[in-house]
């Protein structure tokens, strides 16, 4: 017997309040960060994506019965930021796209954008997965839940970056006037009639 841990229900009950309080904020902050680099519509389609990774991966662990512990609750955190620039990437390839493909409507430009950022999502993805399964083999017991939560989590995470994130945004009506740069105050001369 190498090592024995025991939490009492205070301390479990606080640390159950504090890793609530975690998530929350994160996903909180998140929503502000993309809702200042993009717009409204993104940035509610990215939070329901993250608050879909964090309930699939809590969820996953919550029906199995494994343990969730402090290594659990970093990699569900470790989790959002993953997922989140997955989908800034595809964000950022419908706003460039936006602009670039005027003509086109707004679900055109979304598929053009997710076919073009694939490849990189799959990659991604992939290489994370590769890294995971040898910390799972190779890590032992302490990184053991830790690997398997950002398992779950990295496919949860690819799926709601490609399929929810950008569908949220569109059914919020995302348009090419969201992405149109307007000029600033400043920079427009004041016409004066004599």
């Amino acid at each position: 017997l190498k090592q024995v841990e025991s939490v009492g229900s205070q301390v479990g009950g606080e640390m159950y309040l504090n890793s609530l309080l975690a998530i929350g904020l994160s996903l909180a902050l998140m929503a502000v960060y993309v809702g200042l680099r993009f717009r409204f519509k993104l940035a509610f389609g990215a939070v329901v994506s993250l608050v879909h990774d964090v309930l699939f991966t809590v969820g996953a662990f919550a029906i199995f019965g494994w343990p969730f512990d402090l290594t659990v609750l970093a990699a569900v955190l470790a989790l959002i930021g993953y997922s989140l620039n997955d989908t800034i990437v595809i964000f950022d390839r419908v706003r460039e796209n936006f602009r670039k493909l005027r003509k086109a409507d707004p679900l055109e430009i979304v598929d053009i954008s997710l076919t073009e950022t694939l490849r990189r999502t799959f990659m991604t993805a992939g290489t994370v997965v590769v890294v995971l399964v040898a910390l799972l083999w190779l890590g032992g017991p302490a990184l053991q839940w830790f690997s398997v939560a950002l398992l779950i989590g990295t496919f949860a995470g690819t799926y709601s970056s490609i399929y929810i994130a950008t569908n949220y945004a569109l059914m919020m009506g995302l348009d090419k006037e969201d992405f149109i740069e307007k000029p600033k105050a400043e920079l427009v001369e004041e016409e004066t009639f004599d």
